[in-house]
């Protein structure tokens, strides 16, 4: 017990109620509910009302929201770049990272070499915090991914021969080691696998977004 807790019940014992109350040592077992069954039985009603709420407020602690319970860390990331374009989103500590670049003046319009159009020195970066909805549905697909039945690393164009642009998607999504798959994309390539597809769409949903709304530093 408190001593501001301790002092609280030392004032209310020293009122003089109709019917007399010695001290907290005379209720052993549950001190502090005998004594407010004792104070409602009185005229002082109204402090036993106060003691109550004291007490209920002192021992209250934060519950765990229902809605965020206890998960494994989440970090996803997204990339892929090619002559013209840069993308990396990445998902950490409940954080959206989005690191890209934009032709703003043009450069690559006739470019035709087989290198990037653009250096590191052209990449933009935004950042902001995710909502509990936004991690709740990141950490229902990276769930699904989980579980799917991914059998490979490399989906898509599967002649290494042959010219792609490679997508790549990390999840880590519990203790393990986290899970990557790679997409490599040409007009022949099949399929994406449906899961990458979806956090693949999510994630540059929320970065888009997240530039045209300029937010982020």
């Amino acid at each position: 017990m408190s001593e501001e807790n301790a002092a609280v019940q030392l004032k209310i014992l020293q009122l003089k109620p109709g019917r007399a109350i010695k001290s907290v040592s005379d209720y052993p077992e549950q001190p502090l509910k005998k004594l407010l069954k004792d104070l409602l039985n009185t005229k002082y009603i109204f402090f036993a009302v106060l003691l109550a709420l004291i007490f209920g407020l002192a021992g209250c602690e934060p519950e765990e929201n229902e809605s965020m319970p206890n998960r494994p860390p989440l970090t996803l990331r997204y990339q892929t770049s090619a002559e013209a374009m840069y993308t990396d989103i990445r998902v950490e500590n409940g954080r959206l990272s989005y690191t890209f670049f934009e032709d703003t003046d043009n450069r690559c319009a006739q470019w035709f070499k087989s290198t990037p159009c653009w250096s590191e020195a052209d990449l933009q970066t935004r950042e902001r915090q995710l909502t509990v909805e936004e991690l709740d549905k990141l950490y229902a697909l990276a769930e699904k991914m989980h579980r799917a039945p991914l059998n490979k690393e490399v989906y898509g164009e599967t002649n290494l021969r042959k010219r792609a642009y490679t997508e790549t998607l990390t999840v880590g999504y519990s203790k393990d080691v986290p899970q990557q798959l790679r997409y490599r994309s040409s007009p022949q390539a099949g399929p994406k696998p449906e899961v990458f597809a979806e956090l693949e769409n999510v994630l540059l949903e929320y970065a888009a977004e997240m530039k045209s709304a300029g937010k982020g530093k």
